[in-house]
């Protein structure tokens, strides 16, 4: 399996890969987010 890393989540830091051509976090502009903190994100905008 082929990884790049593509940059660091801009609120925990975690390391954000390009895995096969999917990136493993999400993108918001020019900032990353990993999959946990854009959940959580989402999670508070819906309370």
């Amino acid at each position: 399996m082929e990884e790049e890393l593509v940059g660091y989540c801009r609120n925990c830091e975690k390391k954000i890969f390009c895995r096969n051509g999917f990136l493993d976090g999400v993108s918001e502009g020019k900032k990353l987010l990993c999959f946990r903190c854009a959940d959580l994100k989402e999670t508070d905008k819906v309370e």
